[in-house]
């Protein structure tokens, strides 16, 4: 879970991104609620 919230946030490693392929149409709730919490506090 940790890789996919730093690759749906842009912050993987270069060398981490070939582990995992993103979807942002389907996002995990909590992973679009904590991005949500984030954008609010910008």
């Amino acid at each position: 879970m940790k890789a996919y919230l730093h690759s749906v946030m842009g912050t993987l490693k270069q060398s981490e991104s070939h582990l995992i392929e993103v979807d942002r149409r389907v996002w995990p709730i909590h992973v679009q609620s904590l991005m949500l919490t984030q954008h609010k506090a910008a």
